[in-house]
């Protein structure tokens, strides 16, 4: 049916020459999808496309003589709500024969009458750094690819939710721990966090044209010039939640800025590449660059490996604990955590590894006001 519906619009519209209203729109979609298909056999598409224009631009004058008798929920829901639903509420004309008895076989229009703030439901997004998508820039721009409860998971999933994320009308983040970073406080001692793929509804600063949703305080949690985390916490009640004028329609990825509140915020590496060696009854990890951590941090280690794992398997074990490791001592470069590797049987392999620094991560909790379209 497909097929025929839009040149059918078309070639109504090119008829009248005027447009078509929502509500034409919709009446002549559901005629051309009432056709039984029998009754044209050896017709030709444009032989029936031609008939449906003669028949349904006679249909639409009657139509429009009841014009003034029908009410627009679309209209309704935009002076209840203050936002224009996009897919979530299908349009749908109310007529002076509505009955109650009709109203009630779809409770979603009811609502969407009298209680419109009864279709709205909640879903909730955790943003981990360590789970990033491996295509996110991860210095000042940090990207997570969402799967919903009506998609499957794939390769670039890295944030879930069990909701279908459709619609969203509103987005709140709550206060979170953000890793010390050279340029994060300035005087006005704010973060700003901005999601990208939705800054055309934001905050603006327009003398820098800097976006933003979100605005959080900055509280030390060690002294001044010290690399211990920050903790950032919500200025009000109301600063840390964000209201689209005009629904979000679906979300697949999430991509998050940071700034000062002007200015972009780098944030140091989370993952460095370092080399494991063996310091008395210790593990000593050497980068290449400043890691930026302090003594009780944790770092992690996976995949380590030696020529020998069989003999070697209590310390392979040891190493990749999942928990990862505290740091114990630190210079500039190295950091060195207390798992004993002096007696290993093999060589180490792979050297040098990709440490991850759990100093340098954070985690975002969202939650997503949408409207749903369940009855």
């Amino acid at each position: 049916m497909d097929h025929l519906i839009i040149p059918t619009i078309n070639g109504i519209i090119k008829k009248r020459s005027t447009l078509l209203s929502e509500y034409e729109k919709n009446y002549i979609i559901q005629k051309i999808k009432q056709i039984d298909m029998k009754l044209f056999r050896g017709y030709s598409v444009s032989d029936i496309v031609n008939m449906m224009i003669n028949i349904l631009t006679e249909e639409l004058i009657q139509l429009d003589n009841s014009q003034e008798k029908i009410l627009d929920m679309k209209d309704v829901l935009i002076k209840e709500i203050g936002n224009e639903p996009e897919t979530a509420i299908a349009h749908t004309k109310l007529n002076d024969m509505t009955t109650i008895d009709s109203l009630l076989q779809s409770p979603a229009i009811l609502q969407s009458i009298f209680n419109p703030k009864a279709l709205h439901r909640k879903a909730y997004l955790i943003l981990d750094r360590k789970y990033q998508s491996n295509d996110s820039n991860n210095i000042h721009e940090f990207k997570w690819h969402i799967a919903t409860a009506g998609k499957h998971f794939n390769s670039l999933t890295t944030s879930v939710t069990t909701a279908p994320l459709r619609d969203i009308i509103k987005i709140k983040m709550f206060p979170f721990r953000f890793p010390n970073t050279a340029n994060a406080i300035t005087e006005f001692h704010r973060l700003s966090v901005e999601l990208v793929e939705f800054n055309s509804q934001a905050y603006v600063v327009a003398h820098c044209n800097k976006r933003f949703h979100f605005a959080f305080d900055i509280e030390r949690t060690g002294a001044v010039g010290s690399n211990e985390p920050l903790n950032m916490t919500d200025v009000s009640n109301s600063i840390t939640e964000f209201e689209f004028h005009t629904p979000i329609i679906e979300i697949n990825t999430l991509t998050i800025r940071f700034a000062n509140p002007e200015v972009d915020v780098n944030l140091d590496p989370d993952i460095l590449s370092g080399t494991i060696s063996s310091v008395g009854a210790q593990t000593l990890i050497t980068f290449l660059q400043p890691h930026f951590c302090t003594i009780d941090t944790s770092v992690v280690i996976t995949g380590f490996i030696t020529t020998d794992p069989i003999n070697d398997s209590v310390e392979i074990e040891l190493m990749n604990d999942t928990n990862g490791w505290d740091i114990t001592a630190v210079t500039t470069f190295t950091v060195t955590i207390d798992v004993d590797i002096s007696g290993l049987n093999g060589v180490i392999l792979n050297n040098p590894y990709n440490i991850y620094l759990n100093a340098k991560r954070f985690a975002l909790r969202m939650e997503l006001t949408y409207i749903s379209a369940n009855k």
